[in-house]
């Protein structure tokens, strides 16, 4: 269907008599379909764009949670950091217990 005015432009008994006048509806043609292509390529990368920085902004937010749960995970206390914490206090109430 979107070579049916190319036909018409070039079909005998569809064409005008005046040559301008069939070079201006392929022309016209022309120019429409570049428009269309030109809106739909448009449409499609900003589609595309909003797209990508959707997926963009949820890979950061991602990858800053992931971030924020590595530091909670090396600042959280471990089985070795609670035991050397209890024996720090422990050495700390004697020192105290001395010299009260």
């Amino acid at each position: 269907h979107l070579l049916f005015p190319l036909l018409m432009a070039f079909n005998n008994e569809f064409r005008p008599t005046n040559p301008i006048c069939s070079f201006a509806i392929i022309y016209v043609y022309v120019l429409c379909v570049h428009i269309c292509i030109y809106i739909y390529i448009y449409v499609y990368i900003d589609i595309y764009l909003y797209v990508f920085n959707m997926y963009s902004i949820l890979y950061k937010l991602l990858w800053t949670v992931l971030h924020v749960k590595m530091h909670i995970l090396e600042c959280a206390p471990t089985a070795q950091s609670i035991v050397l914490h209890e024996r720090w206090y422990s050495n700390c109430q004697r020192l105290v217990l001395r010299h009260t």
